[in-house]
Formats: C-alpha cells, structure tokens, sequence
C-alpha cells in the first residue's frame, strides 16, 4: 500500500495539472494588442468672413493629435493651434491640413468672402546716381523709373520730379539721396548716394597770374586737355552780364559754403565799384557787393569813363577773406576785407588809403612826400608774410604799401623816388611775387627826373624789397636814361620768378618792357647788378634778349612758364616760347623762340596763362584784347580767347571765333585781361560781362 504522504503529494500535482487545463481551455491566460491611435482634428474659422478689397481677415484654428497644419494659397507650414493674418485680393477658399505624427491628416477648409474691386498695386521704384563719386563742385545725375506712381520727390533740396527722369545735383559734401514714390497703393523709397571728394590741391585762383611765382600755370587741371579744347567740344557756356568793366582777373575759389551749400565761386570786380560772386557751374549770380560810387575818369591812355574798382584782389582762402580796393567819391581809395561766402565787411573794413615818406622829390611837403590821390592803385594785390602789398603807377612816384592782414592797419610804405620824379609801379596790372623767404620783387617805370638815378631813386629797376620794404638789391639798365627820354618803361611788364636750377645763378627773375629785351637777373642779395651806366648798353645782369617786333611798347603785361618754355606775348607780335635751363645752358633762355603763334595781337599783346596736368596736357590761354577802342571806354569789338599746345604753340588748339553763328563770342575787349583757368572752367574778363568756358554737353 503507497505510503499516505506520497499520496497526497500526487494528489496535489494531478489537480493542478487539471486546474491549468482548464484554464486553458476556457481562454484565461492571452497576449493583451493596444488600440490603434485616434487620427488628428481640426477646426478652423475666418474671422470676419468678409471683407472688401485691401482688408484683413484672421484665419485661426486647433487642432487634436496633431504636429502641425498647412495653409495654402501661399501661406505654408504654421504651427497645430494658431492664427495667421490674410489679405485676399479676391473671395478665397483657404484649406488647412492637420497632419499628426503617424503622417494621419485631416482637412478643413475656410472661405474669406471679398467684396469691392482689388486694391490698388504698391509703387516701386529704381534710383541711382551717376557717377557716385564726384569731385567736389562737379555734377552727378540721379535717374530714376517708378511704377504705378502718381508721385515723386528726392529730398536734400532737390524736391518733386516726374515719375520717370533725371536731374543733376552738385553736393558739396558726401551725401544720400532718399527718393519717394507715390500712389494710390502705398508709399516706396529708395537711395543713392553721391561721395564728393576734395577739389585737387592748387585747384583755387586766389591772386593774380595764379602764385606768389607769378608764373601763371595751373597744375592741377584734369578736364582740359589738347584733345578735347576744339571749336566741336569745347565753348562758351555762360555769359555773365556784370555792371561795369572787368580790368581784374577773376579768382576761384572751389566748395565755398554758403547758406549751408558749397558751390564753386568765381568772384569778379567791375570798375563801377562792385564785386560779384557767381556760381561757377550754373552761372547764377549767389552775391554783389556794391563798395561805393566810382569816380569819373577820362584818361584814353589810361582808365576811362570811371575809375573804381582797377586792380586784382586777392583772397585768404584759410579765413574766406577777399582783399579789394576801390576809388570812391573824391578819388578816396579804400582797402576792403569781404568774406567770401557773404559779400560782407570784415576786419572793421573798410579804412582809407594814405602814405607818406621822408623825402625832398616832386610834390614834397616840409621833407614830407604824400601818395597823390591821381595815382592808380593798379597793380594786382599780393597777399604774403601776414600783410596785404598795395603797388601805385601813373603818378609821380612808384609806391608799394603794406597793411596787416588782420587789422587792416598799414604796416610799411615804400617810395620808388622819394628825392626824384617817376619810378610809378603798374606792370601791366600784374603784382609783386615773392621767394620763399617772403621778400618782394617789383619792376619800377620810368624816372621821369633830369637827374641819374642814386642810391635812393630806383626808377626802371628791378626790385628785391624785404617783407618790411627795405630795399636788398635792384638791376637798372645801363641805358636808363635814355629809356626814360623815351617813355619805355621797364616796368610795363612784370617779373617771374624762375624755378632753382643748378648754374651758377640759381635763383632767377626774369622781366622786360617796352622796349622789348627781357633781362634774366640772378636774384640773390648782391648778385643782381645794381645800376652802372655804360655807352655800350653792356648790363651786369646774367642774359638779355631782345624780343618783340618794333622798338618800342612791345611787353605790356606778364610771361608766364611751364615744362622748361617761358612764353611771351608782345604788341603787335604772336605768342612766342622760349626755352629755359636747357642742358649745358642752366640759367639762360633760347635767344630765339623756339615755337610761334600764328596770330597777331594788336593791343598791348597779352599776359598767357597755363593748363596742365603736372607736366601733361599743357594748354596756352590768351585772350586777344585788339578790339579795344583806342580811346578808351567801354566801345571796341569783342576779345578773342586763344588756346595754344604748350609744347607747341605753332598749335592753336581753339579760338572763340571758330564756332558758327558766334556761338562763342566774348564781350567787349577791355585791356590787360587775364584769363582764369582751372577746374574744367576758362573765365574771361571783357569790358561788359564775364564769359565762362567749357567742355559743351
């Protein structure tokens, strides 16, 4: 019999195996499948659901078991609960896409009702300038082409413009234009921006025949050249109509400010007292100064029907100062400071001019000699060592005055003769120059006296005077006296200081007069000869040569030099070039002219001035003054402006009668004139207006 306890154990497995068999059977024990996920939902509205053109409607929306929602019609991927902004332009039918994890999507769709026609389209606009670097004081264009524009301005001044077009504009500083379209779809702008960059270095003319040399050349020109100054590209542009006639040379002065503006300044003086101040590219007259009446004055020989404003100014371009004489009632000469950008006084201007020197000569008064009130203030202003230098011809003694050039209070008076007659200071209405050391070089006239000339009296003669006007040195022809028998003044024409050269006379000046020869003198303190009269006419000068074609009045005015040529114009005589410190002959000129114009000038010849870039381009300006009246006034027929190829003259490059129709005809001729040039620009002074040349359009 099997033992109870083992029984029993095999009683319990044998009911378990049963109760598991069961539980089987009846599906008790299963793998557990989770349900599918739910798929994504969407709601969505417009809000307001209509609108008329041009408004907006809110399209918003939610969602369930979604990652995000896109829109069409533009609108893209958004966000799976959020809002979004339209403007249909038409009634628009919106779908919004939820889409869910799993890729699972639901749609909707929202229809935005629109009313009323579409809205007007938004302007647009293309701007830009040409060129956008400018020198300053030259033209930039701005051009622009607008659509569905009613309306179009440029701000900085320039204002309302055609919806399409082009205007030039002229900043004087680096500046962005904004233009603004119009219509009735909105507003658009746009920029352009013009960068202005100084004028070149030498660009101004501030004094008389350009420098302190006196060598009348600008260097600094690089619009004007040999190829483009001809009768087909190059003329007149402006004429400038002025109230009297012009016997100074214009000066220039570039980006000057004024009223918050820079233009660039020609200023121009008018025996009728009055000083202009035109714009030099537009020709639009920004100021004029009136300082007095000017005087009557019948003189054929000399200045008529008035005397006023006779001499160059010269302007201080570091404090915007122009200083200017004029005669006024009662032939009172007065000494001006005007600020350029004005027109107005300065310096407590203006104070009458006076002078007296120690003395026993013509017109003295108890030792005394005063300057006479019949002398003319004629030679051009020279600005130099802090002080303005006043030159006095046609009268009985020659005089040089000098006058602080802050306080207008005179500092130094020189008398040429002081114990004699004559010795007037004009030179062809050219100014003292000056060396690097700031002493003075003047050419006296005749010595109109019965007595030789001594230590004192300097009459014909080439002077070296101190900032102080103390006489260092002088050269006097050895036939002073008889050019004084014959009224031919050495100093109808002006010195040049010639640039150091290597000889044995480094520093030079150079000069003649009317009768013809040009002396070449060695200007150091003790070199320059001093005064030796001599049968023979020999001179202790370094070289002479004679020029011009009759025996006398041939120099009346100043040379002027460039590229190793110094160029004379003489009376009845064409432009002539002579060469200077040519190798193995340093310091001396060509006996002969080395080139020749072919035109020949009657009246008094004529001062040249020179163009070039550097050492290229070089250019010969002359004006032609043989139209002017033989006795004098404001009648005559009109000047002629030449243009000679520096290298060489035989060359003429233009004259102002080549254009057809008289397209280029200057004013009247008025003696002396001296042509500006500089910046692209010739100005030319004549009797009755101020004519400014150009390339053309």
């Amino acid at each position: 019999m099997p033992n109870s306890g083992t029984s029993a154990k095999y009683l319990v497995i044998c009911l378990s195996l049963l109760f598991c068999a069961l539980l089987v059977s009846c599906g008790g024990v299963s793998k557990v499948t989770p349900p599918p996920p739910s798929g994504p939902t969407i709601n969505a509205s417009a809000s307001p659901t209509s609108v008329t053109a041009g408004q907006a409607s809110t399209l918003t929306w939610t969602t369930a078991n979604a990652s995000g929602v896109t829109i069409d019609n533009g609108i893209g991927g958004q966000a799976a609960n959020g809002n979004v902004s339209v403007k249909p332009t038409a009634t628009t039918i919106y779908n919004l896409t939820a889409t869910s994890a799993s890729g699972a999507t639901a749609a909707t769709a929202v229809t935005v009702t629109v009313t009323g026609p579409p809205p007007p389209a938004m302007p647009t606009v293309q701007f830009s300038a040409n060129p956008s670097t400018i020198i300053r004081g030259n033209p930039a264009t701005l051009t622009w082409a607008t659509t569905n524009a009613t309306g179009f301005s440029i701000d900085n001044g320039v204002g309302g413009q055609p919806v399409n077009g082009s205007v030039q504009v002229s900043p004087g500083a680096t500046t962005t234009y904004t233009a603004t379209a119009t219509g009735p779809g909105g507003t658009s702008t746009g920029q352009a921006s013009v960068t202005v960059t100084p004028a070149p270095s030498g660009s101004a003319v501030l004094m008389h025949h350009n420098d302190l040399a006196g060598d009348g050349a600008n260097l600094n020109e690089t619009i004007l050249t040999p190829t483009n100054v001809n009768a087909a590209t190059f003329g007149r542009k402006y004429a400038l109509p002025v109230d009297g006639q012009i016997y100074a040379q214009p000066l220039y002065v570039p980006g000057v400010m004024m009223n918050g503006t820079a233009h660039n300044t020609v200023f121009v003086a008018t025996q009728n007292d009055s000083v202009y101040a035109f714009d030099a590219d537009n020709g639009s007259q920004l100021w004029q100064m009136s300082l007095g009446t000017a005087v009557s004055n019948d003189d054929p020989e000399g200045v008529q029907p008035i005397l006023g404003i006779l001499s160059t100014p010269v302007i201080d371009a570091n404090s915007n100062t122009m200083y200017v004489t004029a005669v006024t009632t009662g032939r009172t000469l007065k000494l001006h400071a005007l600020d350029i950008t004005t027109g107005a006084e300065k310096s407590g201007g203006p104070v009458t001019v006076t002078a007296s020197v120690a003395g026993t000569g013509d017109g003295s008064v108890n030792g005394m000699v005063p300057l006479s009130k019949g002398c003319y203030q004629r030679t051009a202003l020279t600005l130099a060592n802090g002080r303005v230098y006043l030159g006095f011809g046609h009268c009985n003694h020659g005089w040089v005055l000098a006058y602080d050039a802050g306080t207008l209070a005179q500092t130094q008076a020189f008398n040429t003769t002081p114990n004699g007659k004559g010795g007037s200071i004009w030179m062809g209405d050219a100014g003292p120059v000056v060396d690097s050391d700031g002493n003075l070089y003047v050419i006296s006239a005749d010595d109109v006296d019965t007595t030789a000339p001594d230590s004192k009296d300097f009459p014909d003669a080439f002077l070296k005077l101190t900032a102080d006007l103390g006489v260092l040195d002088s050269f006097i022809p050895s036939n002073e006296r008889w050019l004084a028998a014959n009224d031919a003044d050495l100093g109808s024409g002006a010195p040049i200081l010639m640039p150091d050269n290597g000889s044995a006379h480094p520093h030079e000046v150079i000069g003649g007069g009317k009768d013809g020869r040009v002396f070449v003198v060695d200007r150091d303190t003790g070199n320059m000869g001093g005064y030796h009269p001599d049968p023979n006419g020999q001179n202790d000068n370094v070289q002479t040569v004679q020029t011009g074609t009759q025996q006398f009045d041939n120099i009346w005015g100043a040379p002027a030099f460039f590229n190793g040529l110094i160029y004379f114009h003489t009376e009845n005589d064409v432009l002539k070039a002579y060469s200077w410190n040519a190798q193995g002959n340093a310091g001396m000129i060509s006996s002969r002219a080395v080139a020749s114009g072919a035109t020949n000038y009657r009246q008094h010849g004529a001062s040249p001035s020179i163009s070039a870039n550097g050492t290229s381009n070089g250019i010969v300006w002359d004006v032609d003054n043989s139209g002017y009246p033989d006795n004098g006034g404001s009648g005559g027929t009109p000047a002629v402006l030449h243009a000679y190829d520096a290298s060489d003259v035989s060359k003429e490059l233009y004259n102002s009668k080549q254009a057809p129709n008289g397209r280029d005809t200057a004013g009247h001729a008025c003696k002396f004139s001296v042509p500006t040039v500089t910046d692209g620009k010739v100005f030319v002074p004549t009797c009755t207006e101020l004519d400014i040349y150009g390339l053309l359009p």
